[in-house]
């Protein structure tokens, strides 16, 4: 049976939580950048409906908190 455990749609959302709330998660989370970056390029890669530009502007976003 091939049943799937979340639809895209769910992991665009779980996307954008994760960015939105990511100056707060870094502060328990030492990691949260480079899992963040992670599922950004994971999503990509799988074909999740984020495109080239938010997903450069996410990445961006990411970086711009290491400052």
């Amino acid at each position: 049976m091939d049943e799937k455990i979340v639809d895209a749609s769910e992991i665009l959302e779980s996307i954008n939580l994760c960015v939105a709330n990511l100056p707060d998660l870094i502060i328990d989370y030492p990691n949260a950048k480079q899992y963040a970056r992670e599922l950004i390029g994971q999503a990509s890669e799988l074909g999740i409906f984020i495109n080239e530009e938010t997903k450069e502007k996410y990445l961006r976003h990411i970086d711009n908190l290491e400052s």
